[in-house]
């Protein structure tokens, strides 16, 4: 039965798959083709070629090409104005249909309008819910897919009529903080010092403050929406709305701007921001996309061999000290190829 005898490799390759990979010859000394020359035997020798995992060594040789990669982290938003019930459970299949079209990461829902007590399941989707407790309607929800993220915990609010959930998203390897608000209509104003600690690096505001601005498309400002205003000149944050209408009242056959999303001034000039058709609510759902290169290697490397790197006096001590057990010893050609094995 032929005998195996494996012997280091004097050079390595790499193949397309980006993978490390040692290369080691296997010599397979067939004693069966054994003849005699004179006083010395010599075997005849089959060489293979075979990949095993490991780390390359230092003499290696590798193409490393990276290639910049733009994708898109997308999320939707919608004041979709109550799920408590079986009739309005269809506003939610229509938006979740909007968001497998759209491929939306997460979704930031405000005025959900459920109870603690309400069950609610949904497939492929994370839920966290932040229901109201002390009265009926509001309500915030993140669904979440496809996607690393991190709940933040945000510290008691003394405003009480101003509800906010957040999560940290990794992305790419870019964290993105994304804040989900509401806040009902009325006369009293945002809560500075409340919405201070949202403005950072890298971070989305969600909201439906019910403050109106010309800034973001009102025909007219109210306080909440100057107090609001002054907040974003003071932190440099930036105004995804396009003026878009985003919100259209029945009762009075009007349109105007509520739902409103805030971007940091580093991640702005990579956002987009569009209104998509409604869903039955009184307001529209709106697609934001922030596009983000990132830096990937290449699988496509291409096998080669370095040969000028081969180190064969290395190769040749390796392999008589493999073979020298068996009685073998190698003899090299001139320029470093194989000629035989001496018994």
């Amino acid at each position: 039965m032929p005998s195996t005898q494996n012997v280091p490799s004097p050079f390595y390759t790499f193949p397309k798959n980006n993978r490390r990979l040692l290369v080691s010859r296997t010599f397979r000394i067939r004693r069966s083709n054994a003849r005699q020359e004179g006083s010395e035997r010599t075997l005849e020798l089959e060489d293979r070629v075979f990949f095993r995992f490991s780390e390359p060594p230092s003499i290696s040789t590798r193409t490393r090409l990276t290639i910049l990669r733009r994708s898109q982290f997308r999320i939707l938003q919608c004041n979709i104005n109550g799920l408590c019930t079986s009739a309005t459970r269809v506003k939610l299949d229509q938006l979740l249909d909007l968001a497998n079209r759209h491929q939306a990461h997460i979704i930031a829902i405000q005025e959900t309008k459920l109870k603690p007590t309400y069950n609610l399941k949904l497939r492929e989707y994370c839920i966290l819910r932040k229901d109201r407790l002390n009265k009926g309607g509001g309500g915030l929800m993140f669904l979440i897919r496809n996607s690393n993220f991190e709940c933040v915990e945000l510290p008691p609010f003394s405003d009480t009529e101003l509800e906010v959930q957040a999560n940290k998203v990794k992305w790419n390897n870019k964290c993105l903080n994304i804040y989900n608000a509401y806040q009902h209509p009325g006369n009293r104003g945002v809560s500075s010092d409340t919405l201070i600690p949202m403005f950072t690096d890298s971070s989305f505001i969600l909201d439906d403050f019910n403050a109106k601005h010309p800034l973001w498309g009102s025909s007219v400002a109210n306080n909440r929406g100057n107090e609001l205003s002054n907040l974003l000149d003071d932190h440099a944050f930036c105004i995804l709305n396009d003026g878009t209408p985003t919100y259209c009242s029945h009762t009075y056959d009007s349109r105007d701007a509520l739902d409103v999303a805030f971007a940091s001034p580093d991640i702005f000039p990579s956002c987009s921001w569009t209104v998509l058709d409604s869903v039955g609510s009184d307001h529209s759902p709106v697609l934001i996309e922030f596009s983000h290169t990132h830096k990937t290697p290449n699988k496509k490397n291409a096998l080669f061999w370095s040969f000028k790197k081969a180190n064969w006096g290395l190769y040749k001590s390796s392999l008589d000290n493999s073979l020298s057990g068996a009685g073998f010893s190698v003899i090299l050609t001139a320029n470093g190829g194989f000629s035989r094995i001496q018994y």
